[in-house]
């Protein structure tokens, strides 16, 4: 019995399969290689950037409804 965990697909990965010194486990040297790889795809530029546009966008909201309280008071 085989164990396979796969935290992300990545076109040109292989499955992140259970080493044998780690059964049951993904090491910690395979999570950061996926890591890397996340960095440098282009999904994870997009979700970057919509994280930053959503960040923006609470920004404002948090500053209205301070103004709102502050000048409704």
């Amino acid at each position: 019995m085989s164990t396979s965990i796969s935290l992300t697909y990545l076109p040109g990965t292989h499955s992140g399969v259970a080493r044998s010194d780690s059964p049951g486990w993904i090491t910690a040297a395979e999570i950061f290689r996926r890591t890397l790889q996340l960095v440098h795809s282009r999904t994870f530029q997009v979700s970057a950037e919509a994280a930053a546009v959503l960040s923006i966008f609470s920004a404002v909201a948090v500053w209205v409804f301070a103004l709102q309280i502050f000048l409704g008071s």
